[in-house]
């Protein structure tokens, strides 16, 4: 049971880690559109997936599981921004991606931008 709660941990660490988009993304440039913004997201979700395909060996069936999963996880993701943006003001919403993208260089790794992958005592 144990062991297959690490697995877990490490796995959804594995999709943060290999750039999941942040919880409250920077402002895009005002020439994006919103669709051109979802098609670029939804471009960015196919290659981090293939990505895992490969670098976790996955079958199809894992494949198709974890394509649900990553997409239930952007469709809360867009939820609970929705709601923090009803809740802070401007300023504090700038704030937070300011906090969030100063703690997103903290965790960086070297010079390639690449996340540290997770330490056993991250899973305690």
């Amino acid at each position: 049971m144990r062991t297959q709660l690490i697995k877990m941990l490490l796995l959804g660490s594995c999709i943060i880690a290999i750039g999941a988009t942040p919880l409250v993304a920077s402002e895009s440039t005002s020439s994006d559109t919103g669709k051109e913004r979802a098609e670029r997201g939804k471009k960015d979700r196919k290659k981090r997936l293939e990505h895992l395909k490969k670098d976790l060996n996955l079958n199809d069936a894992q494949a198709k599981k974890l394509e649900k999963l990553l997409r239930e996880q952007h469709e809360q993701r867009k939820a609970f921004k929705k709601k923090l943006s009803s809740i802070l003001s401007e300023n504090q919403m700038r704030k937070l991606r300011e906090i969030m993208e100063k703690h997103r260089h903290e965790r960086r790794d070297g010079d390639d931008g690449r996340r540290r992958p997770p330490r056993d005592s991250d899973l305690d």
